[in-house]
């Protein structure tokens, strides 16, 4: 099923984990507006760079989302926020900065760069949110800005 003319919900509910431990990760109904939007959004930005992106993770349901050590208030569990790449552009630095260079055009709820991807979220607003996580074995921590 597509989601938009670019994305589809099989690419943004695909998850290696999820296959390896027989878990279903399909998008529920009550979540296809909100992936929607998602794909609308990347649809903006895939504009922008006028090149293909890469979804390397989409909806999570719950299991999966735990499984990988994520926050259960993450906003993949909702349909809510998309990592992306686009190798053929750059760097994720290199997205992240594109991506905010045209936040005014492509509408960004909230961005955050995580080294070899960039996670975005598109929602009603459009805050231009920018954060940079930083992984440590103490744990996540997120700062404000692109660093």
């Amino acid at each position: 099923m597509n989601l938009s003319p670019n994305f589809t919900a099989e690419e943004f509910t695909r998850s290696t984990y999820a296959t390896r431990h027989g878990i279903d990760n399909a998008l529920p109904d009550d979540l296809l507006e909100s992936a929607r939007m998602q794909a609308q959004g990347l649809e903006r930005v895939r504009a922008v760079l006028s090149l293909p992106l890469h979804v390397d993770s989409g909806y999570r349901c719950l299991a999966v989302n735990r499984g990988i050590g994520s926050s259960d208030t993450s906003r993949h569990v909702v349909a809510g926020a998309t990592d992306i790449i686009c190798p053929a552009f750059g760097t994720a630095k290199m997205l992240a900065q594109k991506i905010i260079d045209y936040g005014k055009v492509i509408l960004f709820d909230r961005l955050i760069f995580e080294v070899d991807w960039v996670h975005v979220e598109f929602s009603t607003e459009s805050r231009l949110m920018i954060m940079t996580a930083r992984f440590e074995p103490s744990g996540t921590t997120y700062t404000m800005g692109l660093t």
